[in-house]
């Protein structure tokens, strides 16, 4: 196996902020997501 250079990008920083929201028309919740990843940079 050989060794693997990963150049530096966006893979790990800077991650977006993700806010997850969840609830109906009179109750709702949110939560921060602390771990995410950027699908696509294009």
């Amino acid at each position: 196996m050989s060794k693997q250079v990963w150049k530096a990008g966006t893979m790990i920083y800077p991650l977006p902020a993700v806010m997850v929201s969840l609830g109906d028309m009179e109750n709702s919740n949110i939560i921060t997501v602390a771990w995410t990843g950027t699908i696509c940079t294009q």
